[in-house]
């Protein structure tokens, strides 16, 4: 079964190469959507797969992202409606 999620992350997350970041974790893990800077510096992602994958993919994010050098307050992931995304890119 596939999940999609969409999610807001609020920190010091933007200019730290933490777009990148979760790009190749998302690519490594065969993981589509996208991940874009906001405005009010926030970060916005959508990404979808099968739904152990993106259950591992959330705890991973949740975890600080991998490296822990990104400030994350604050993470809000909920459940969208599938899109068939093919890749993960980061939009401008």
């Amino acid at each position: 079964m596939f999940k999609h999620i969409n999610v807001s992350i609020i920190g010091d997350v933007q200019g730290v190469f933490f777009r990148r970041t979760v790009k190749h974790e998302a690519s490594r893990q065969g993981i589509s959507g996208f991940i874009r800077n906001e405005q009010d510096g926030t970060v916005y992602m959508e990404a979808e797969g099968p739904e152990e994958i993106i259950d591992i993919f959330s705890a991973w994010l949740k975890s600080g992202a991998g490296e822990g050098t990104h400030a994350i307050k604050t993470i809000d992931i909920v459940d969208g409606s599938f899109k068939a995304f093919e890749g993960f890119e980061i939009k401008e």
